[in-house]
């Protein structure tokens, strides 16, 4: 566990990555659609060796100098409330909360479940695709994959208080929604731009830096919801973080979980941003 946080500027913009929490995972977790013989060959391609790796739970938070805006909450009892504490951060300062999905590890750190809020000033920004598919009346007894936890403890804490967005329009001057679908039903990226400088925060659209070399790699995770669509999703990704040159910000990916995103011969490869 990394007990301070990672900070950078992007533009003008203030930002710090906060590691939250972290998990060890079998390999065949994050590649569920390969063969173990196949699984050995992606690994040995990429110099992996050993069976079981440990993911990153990140949470980056964004100052503009008018407002300080938190990207997705984290896990219930993660380690982001004492981060930000001992960053100068109270609950009280942070005055937006942009939701990429509703996954636990994202957003039960929004309220528990007695119906408390952790952030009670900050209005909360999802797209409206998501907002509308898990707001919506017997979403649970309908939809077997519904984040539990988001439908009965958060939306009932954040009703009054969220923006639900269009893809690709400002909702705040240098933020952006954009498609991100395929980890789960309304799942979103978050493009961020201040003074020509670019960062693509793309969720859990991977979730190790394999995935970036196998895009077709899926985790056990995503081949139950849309797989698909997710491989399609990282493809896009991918491309727009190349041609707009953005620095690429993942979920779960090694602390800070910064890097770009550069083309070589019939795929992609990753470059970590030096702490």
């Amino acid at each position: 566990m990394h007990d301070k946080p990672n900070r950078f500027a992007l533009g003008a913009f203030e930002c710090l990555v906060f590691n939250d929490y972290r998990q060890e995972y079998d390999y065949d977790t994050l590649a569920n659609n390969l063969s173990a013989e196949q699984l050995a060959q992606a690994l040995a391609s990429q110099g992996i060796q050993g069976d079981q790796t440990t993911l990153d739970y990140n949470v980056l938070l964004v100052k503009t100098g008018e407002h300080t805006i938190l990207v997705d909450s984290g896990i219930r009892d993660g380690a982001l409330p004492k981060q930000m504490q001992a960053a100068g951060i109270a609950p009280g300062d942070i005055d937006m909360i942009y939701l990429t999905h509703a996954d636990g590890d994202h957003i039960s750190g929004l309220a528990d479940e007695k119906g408390k809020p952790d952030y009670p000033n900050a209005r909360i920004v999802m797209w409206q695709n998501m907002w509308d598919l898990w707001s919506a009346e017997n979403v649970l007894a309908e939809n077997e994959n519904a984040p539990e936890y988001f439908i009965r403890h958060v939306v009932p804490v954040i009703k009054d208080r969220v923006k639900p967005v269009a893809l690709d329009t400002e909702f705040l001057p240098g933020f952006q929604a954009i498609f991100g679908r395929g980890h789960s039903a309304g799942h979103s990226a978050l493009r961020i731009t201040s003074a020509g400088e670019t960062l693509l925060h793309i969720g859990d659209a991977i979730h190790h830096l394999l995935h970036i070399a196998y895009p077709e790699l899926l985790c056990s995770w995503d081949r139950a919801r849309a797989p698909d669509e997710m491989i399609n999703t990282r493809r896009q990704l991918f491309k727009r973080a190349v041609d707009e040159n953005a620095l690429v910000f993942g979920s779960h990916l090694p602390f800070p979980a910064l890097g770009w995103i550069t083309a070589k011969e019939n795929g992609w490869q990753w470059q970590t941003m030096e702490r």
